[in-house]
Parts: C-alpha cells; sequence; structure tokens
C-alpha cells in the first residue's frame, strides 16, 4: 500500500537473532508487507515464528515504508493551494 502511494521501502534489519532447536530453523522468514503504509514499521514483535524465540527487543523496526522526498514537496505544493 505505501509503496504503491509512493513511498519507498527500507530494510532497516537484514539479520535476526533466533533461539530454537534445528528441526525449526530455516534459510529465511517471509513476512506479509503488503499492508504496510508510508510512514509505518515491520517489527520484531509482527514476525510469528512457531516454536521459535526471536532474540531482539520487540519494538525493533525490521523495515519501514519512509516518505519519498517528491511526495514530500508535492504535499506541500498542494498545502499551498
Amino acid at each position: 500500500m505505501g509503496v504503491k502511494a509512493g513511498g519507498r521501502f527500507v530494510v532497516k534489519m537484514s539479520t535476526i537473532n533466533l533461539r530454537t532447536t534445528p528441526e525449526y530453523l530455516s534459510e529465511s522468514v517471509d513476512v506479509d508487507i503488503t499492508n504496510l503504509e508510508i510512514g509505518k514499521n515491520l517489527r520484531i514483535e509482527d514476525i510469528v515464528l512457531p516454536n521459535v524465540e526471536i532474540l531482539h527487543h520487540k519494538r525493533i523496526p525490521v523495515a519501514a515504508v519512509v516518505t519519498t522526498r517528491a511526495l514530500k514537496q508535492a504535499e506541500a505544493a498542494e498545502g499551498k493551494k
């Protein structure tokens, strides 16, 4: 949603430390970001992995959709009209 509206997707954390047993390990973690809006973050607390403990504080952002300079300028121009 946010990227389609002109935002830019930013990865803030590319690796996550986990505690689990070998049978629950995987090469990657897939997370649905389709509803991530401009100005919103995907946080550790949003990642749910069964039988896995994530070893980071739950409020740490993993990814975000941020406002681009062009979008800020367009909003400022609209505000002046």
